[in-house]
């Protein structure tokens, strides 16, 4: 999984850069990289978020004690109706680089990410009722 990771970073983060509204050729990239990733995996991807606004908007209610809460990872999924939830481990208050030109794919710590991910699969798959394949 670790492998896999550092892998995907690399391709999202050094071949396609900085994804945002300002830079749709990147986002549409990035879409493109993760469809192809996921129906190699044999997932049918029936549907594409696409970003809409490059301007704030009213946003919905969040627990304003938790910094980054409204950052874009998932507000632009609120704005557009999606019920979209943020899984955070407080990077922002222990890595001065999070969200930063600095936060580079040589910071992270893949080994603990994999970790991260292969729990997150566990319990997302545990909320669907579906048994986890643990193929790594």
């Amino acid at each position: 999984m670790s492998a896999r990771l550092r892998r995907h970073v690399a391709w999202l983060a050094d071949r396609i850069g900085e994804r945002n509204v300002w830079r749709p050729e990147a986002l549409r990239a990035a879409a493109a990289y993760i469809r192809g990733e996921l129906e190699a995996l044999g997932c049918e991807v029936v549907a594409a978020f696409r970003a809409r606004s490059r301007f704030p908007v009213a946003q919905r209610a969040a627990p304003g004690f938790v910094p980054g809460v409204a950052w874009s990872d998932q507000l632009s999924f609120w704005r557009a109706g999606y019920p979209a939830v943020m899984v955070t481990d407080t990077a922002f208050y222990r890595n001065p680089h999070y969200h930063r030109a600095s936060d580079t794919p040589a910071r992270l710590r893949y080994p603990e990410m994999a970790r991260v991910v292969e729990g997150l699969a566990a319990a997302v798959a545990a909320l669907a009722g579906r048994e986890q394949n643990r193929g790594g």
